[in-house]
């Protein structure tokens, strides 16, 4: 499974990074994500065009005349919506965007979720861009406990569980 989600982190960061492909037919994020004693912290990435389709249709179909601060929110809402972190299976973390950028062809969030006593279990649900896209894959590079291990989310698996 590892050398799966390398070879395609590898052609997403490629193709995001070229700017060469103004349109793609390959649905998928990454996110890169460290689980610490106390937080989770990250970032995820989209492509940009594929993200605006999302938030449109999470607003209703418009984009048209939001305020920045409108924009910001709207944006912060749809993660923390389709972007969980549970921890210690009881409860679940504040997602917190320390902040992010785009430019022509993706969008990225650095995000932390901070937890007030010690992570001993993680249940991550992502679920971005699913109502989208059947075949929207959102990979995910997990660091914990000097060990690695990405994870595949797809419509049909959005929720992962790991024991630290």
């Amino acid at each position: 499974m590892n050398a799966i989600v390398t070879y395609l982190f590898s052609f997403l960061m490629s193709v995001m990074l070229s700017h060469s492909v103004a349109t793609h037919s390959v649905h998928i994020s990454f996110t890169e994500a460290n689980i610490k004693q106390n937080y989770v912290e990250g970032k995820i990435n989209f492509y940009r065009d594929d993200f605006f389709k999302a938030l449109k249709k999470f607003n209703g179909g418009n984009l048209n005349g939001l305020s920045l601060v409108e924009y910001e929110k709207l944006k912060y809402d749809y993660l923390q919506k389709n972007f969980k972190v549970m921890v210690n299976t009881k409860r679940y973390l504040n997602l917190q965007i320390i902040n992010n950028s785009e430019d022509e062809y993706s969008i990225w969030f650095n995000f932390i979720f901070t937890s007030s006593e010690e992570i001993k279990s993680v249940k991550l649900i992502c679920k971005t861009l699913f109502e989208l896209y059947d075949d929207q894959m959102n990979m995910f590079m997990l660091k914990y406990n000097n060990k690695e291990q990405s994870v595949v989310f797809q419509k049909s698996e959005s929720v992962f569980e790991i024991i630290i």
